[in-house]
C-alpha cells in the first residue's frame, strides 16, 4: 500500500483516537451531569490504555504510542471530573472498570506474552465501550454524552482497522471491528434520542 496512505491512516488513528475524549470532557465540565456516561466505561479506558502503551512498546509499533498516551492522560482526568460531579462513590465504579480491563490482558501477558495479550486487547476494544454502549441504551437522558466523541471514535475505529490490515496485526484489526461497531450503536441511540418527539409519536 501507499506509505503516504499508511501514514495519513495513523495520523487520522492517532488524532482521533485521542481527540474523541475532548468533547466527552468538556461536556462533563460544562453540563456538570453525567446523564448517559459510564464510570466503568472511564475505568477500563484507563486500563486498556496502559495495557496498548505496553503492547506497542513491546511489539515496536510506535504509531500506537501518542494516542495511548495521550488517551490514559484525558480518561483519567474524565475519572478525576466525574468523581467531582457524583462524589466519592464514583470512584469505586472507575476503580472496577480498571480492574476488570486489566485484569485479561495481563492474564495474557502472563501466559504467553504480549503476542497474546494484542490478541486479547483487540477483542478487549469492543468491551471497552460496551459499559458505554449500555448506558446510552438504558439511560433516559443522554444530555451528558457528546455525540463528536462517538464520531471521533467510528472514524478512529475505521483508521485502526484498515492500518491493522496493511500491517497484518490481529489486534489492531480487532480493535477497528469492534471500536466501529460499538461507536455506530452509541451514535444511532444519539440520533433517535435527539429527534423532535413528535417526528417519534408520528412513526
Amino acid at each position: 500500500m501507499n506509505p503516504f496512505l499508511v501514514s495519513s491512516m495513523v495520523v487520522v488513528a492517532n488524532v482521533t483516537g485521542a481527540g474523541m475524549i475532548v468533547p466527552q470532557v468538556w461536556r462533563l465540565h460544562r453540563v456538570r451531569g453525567v446523564d448517559g456516561v459510564s464510570a466503568v466505561w472511564i475505568g477500563i479506558g484507563i486500563a486498556l490504555n496502559l495495557c496498548w502503551l505496553g503492547y506497542a512498546l513491546d511489539r515496536d509499533l510506535w504509531a500506537l504510542i501518542p494516542v495511548s498516551s495521550l488517551s490514559l492522560g484525558l480518561y483519567a482526568a474524565m475519572a478525576v471530573l466525574y468523581s467531582r460531579i457524583v462524589g466519592a462513590r464514583a470512584l469505586a465504579r472507575v476503580s472496577a472498570g480498571f480492574v476488570g480491563g486489566a485484569a485479561a490482558p495481563l492474564v495474557a501477558v502472563v501466559v504467553d506474552g504480549w503476542l497474546l495479550a494484542g490478541i486479547v486487547l483487540g477483542l478487549a476494544y469492543t468491551v471497552q465501550f460496551s459499559p458505554a454502549v449500555w448506558s446510552v441504551l438504558r439511560a433516559p437522558s443522554l444530555a451528558g454524552v457528546a455525540a463528536a466523541t462517538w464520531a471521533l471514535a467510528w472514524i478512529e475505529a475505521g483508521a485502526w482497522l484498515g492500518y491493522g490490515l496493511v500491517r497484518s496485526d490481529p489486534a489492531i484489526t480487532l480493535g477497528g471491528v469492534g471500536g466501529g461497531a460499538m461507536a455506530t450503536v452509541i451514535l444511532v441511540a444519539l440520533a433517535v434520542d435527539r429527534l423532535p418527539r413528535r417526528r417519534l409519536l408520528a412513526v
